[in-house]
């Protein structure tokens, strides 16, 4: 089976967008930042209409590991050492204060219990206790770890949410509040001040083209430059003889995983052992 483990079967079909409507804004993707910038412009009092080729959550915003974290990618030693203190400081203080304020939003889909980064072996112990000071140097929350997991750090303001739970959810609302979703609405061109589907058009002044993968498709003109990833997720059914109470990062992220409430897991990783078979916009995990 390849359906998304998050997937409750609660979801309504949107409609597909058939003939013309017009709006200031167009964003083409329906997933996690496609959908926060119809929020966002509709808390500005902008009239934006959302379009995506599948659906809301489709793609990589509804089959996500279900992490919420605070910071940038890469952990928070690397990224002072990549961009400075201060700028680092701010983006990691605005990332938490963001989890904090979605949380508040959306308090059945986000779990804020913390997170943990295990070391898998003595030379990413040594990782953690950097990544550790770091963290106390700029006041943030953090601390060391040893229990039946493992052994690494304790990142408080970290948690767990249900993708596609939230995206859904950020489309009810925004529908509920008069925007235009559309479900099954390709994109086949972009003209001047005109979003092309397969069965419509909208008419627009800006267009906010907000998708992951497949982006190369959209602009061929970045072919070369762009290109798309497989980050491939396995789901378990229920596992009551294992217990993690809070999101795992270990191995340097390359593995990690959370416990549902149902005691299913949902774990991703292994992307270093298969570099350029990754580079696909095939879906489908493999075996």
């Amino acid at each position: 089976m390849t359906g998304p483990i998050w997937d409750d079967h609660t979801w309504e079909p949107l409609p597909r967008l058939e003939g013309t409507v017009r709006a200031d804004v167009c964003v083409v993707g329906l997933g996690g930042s496609g959908l926060a910038a119809l929020d966002e412009l509709l808390a500005l009092g902008v009239n934006a209409v959302g379009i995506d080729a599948r659906g809301v959550g489709a793609g990589a915003a509804g089959r996500n590991g279900g992490f919420v974290l605070a910071g940038l990618a890469k952990f928070y030693h690397q990224t002072v050492a990549q961009v400075g203190r201060a700028t680092a400081a701010a983006i990691y203080r605005a990332t938490a204060e963001e989890i904090r304020r979605q949380a508040a939003a959306m308090p059945e889909v986000f779990r804020l219990d913390g997170s943990l980064r295990l070391a898998a072996d003595a030379a990413e112990l040594d990782d953690c206790r950097a990544h550790l000071a770091a963290l106390q140097a700029d006041g943030f929350s953090a601390e060391w770890y040893r229990g039946a997991e493992g052994e690494g750090l304790l990142l408080s303001t970290d948690g767990v949410f249900q993708p596609l739970a939230r995206v859904r959810t950020l489309a009810r609302r925004l529908r509920a509040q008069g925007v235009l979703l559309y479900e099954q609405s390709q994109l086949v061109k972009l003209l001047p001040g005109q979003v092309v589907t397969g069965g419509g058009v909208v008419f627009c002044d800006a267009v906010i083209v907000a998708v992951d993968g497949r982006v190369e498709v959209i602009f061929p003109e970045l072919a070369g430059r762009v290109r798309t990833a497989r980050l491939q997720m396995l789901g378990t059914a229920p596992a009551p003889e294992v217990s993690f109470p809070r999101a795992v990062y270990w191995r340097h992220g390359y593995e990690y995983w959370q416990q549902r409430p149902d005691g299913s897991l949902a774990l991703g990783g292994f992307r270093d052992h298969a570099l350029e078979a990754e580079w696909t916009q095939l879906a489908e995990p493999t075996p």
